[in-house]
């Protein structure tokens, strides 16, 4: 049986989705029910069901979970490397802005942001605001 996502999950990708934009990628992501759980798909339907489980739990839960989905499903699907590092051409990962590089129960007041492991590593932006041009494809 098909439910609707919840409020912050379609928010979560809605924030993807601009950053996805500003890096120059042309498409559009969805969320689809699997079995009674969302996972990102393209907007042609592809989809990778290895990505992580999105969580509609909490705010910053949602929108690290559809970021993490987000690039793994564009890697796995595209061979697209999103978003990467301007300085090092380097991909980015999400993490917390004070949790540490997991996601876990603690951070879940914490803001999931595009980091770069580079150079002992650096902050790029916060999921949502990432800057325009962050894709190597």
């Amino acid at each position: 049986m098909e439910h609707e996502p919840s409020a912050r999950l379609r928010d979560a990708l809605a924030l993807v989705q601009r950053d996805l934009e500003a890096g120059g990628v042309r498409r559009q992501l969805h969320l689809e029910d699997v079995d009674g759980s969302y996972v990102v798909v393209l907007d042609d339907g592809s989809s990778w069901g290895g990505g992580p489980e999105l969580d509609g739990g909490e705010d910053a839960a949602a929108l690290w979970t559809a970021a993490e989905a987000a690039q793994d499903l564009l890697a796995v699907v595209l061979g697209t490397l999103w978003p990467v590092c301007p300085r090092h051409d380097l991909g980015l990962h999400v993490r917390s802005d004070r949790a540490g590089p997991q996601w876990s129960a603690d951070a879940s007041s914490a803001t999931p942001t595009w980091w770069c492991n580079a150079d002992g590593g650096h902050r790029i932006a916060d999921v949502g605001r990432l800057p325009p041009k962050h894709v190597h494809t």
